[in-house]
């Protein structure tokens, strides 16, 4: 599970990043290209050429480093018009202003059926 709050760092990495990279091969570039430290509390995050899959690269609270590919959320985004980078952008920043005990329904808005609006008046 991925812990987000105000003060993680989120980095997007620019280009296209070839998404057969393991987690070294992530670990790799973050260190490298991005310079950053891979054992930081940030998340790291690599899409593909065509801009429909990503792996996020963050090191849990135990040390471990955890790689999360988010298919089915891209899928969905899809399938009802956010362009799926924003939409991802568009959560991970707003997961942390609703903090850890957000009731269940507040989720609801990050649906990407009822905010593609608002991720459209975000470009």
């Amino acid at each position: 599970m991925l812990r987000v709050n105000q003060n993680t760092q989120v980095y997007l990495a620019c280009g296209a990043t070839d998404m057969r990279k393991s987690i070294n091969g992530l670990s790799l570039l973050v260190s490298e290209v991005l310079q950053q430290d891979v054992f930081s509390a940030s998340l790291f995050v690599f899409c593909n050429r065509s801009r429909d899959k990503l792996k996020i690269l963050h090191r849990d609270n135990n040390g471990a480093m955890a790689s999360a590919t988010l298919y089915s959320l891209i899928e969905t985004a899809k399938a009802n018009k956010p362009e799926p980078f924003a939409y991802i952008r568009y959560i991970l920043t707003e997961l942390p202003r609703l903090g850890r005990h957000a009731e269940p329904e507040a989720f609801d808005d990050l649906l990407p059926w009822l905010c593609a609006e608002k991720i459209q008046a975000l470009q």
